[in-house]
């Protein structure tokens, strides 16, 4: 990723049970104004050098939760 650009990562949950799916930031919270979340998809606009590290999609039922994380590493112009 460069500064300036759009991000969307996915993220899809199979259960018997329709999961909550939802987004974290390791550490820190989401980039504010910046990000959109729709179901399992995560939208960051206008990339900045500080949104680098570690996001973690969440899917949760009543049965329990999984996870999975991506890091994102930014390059500044």
């Amino acid at each position: 990723m460069r500064t300036g650009d759009t991000i969307r990562l996915k993220c899809a949950a199979v259960s018997e049970m329709v999961p909550n799916v939802y987004w974290e930031r390791k550490d820190k919270p989401l980039p504010a104004k910046r990000t959109l979340t729709n179901g399992g998809n995560l939208t960051i606009v206008n990339v900045k050098k500080g949104d680098h590290g570690v996001y973690n999609c969440i899917a949760s039922t009543a049965n329990g939760k999984a996870s999975y994380s991506t890091t994102i590493a930014v390059m500044c112009e």
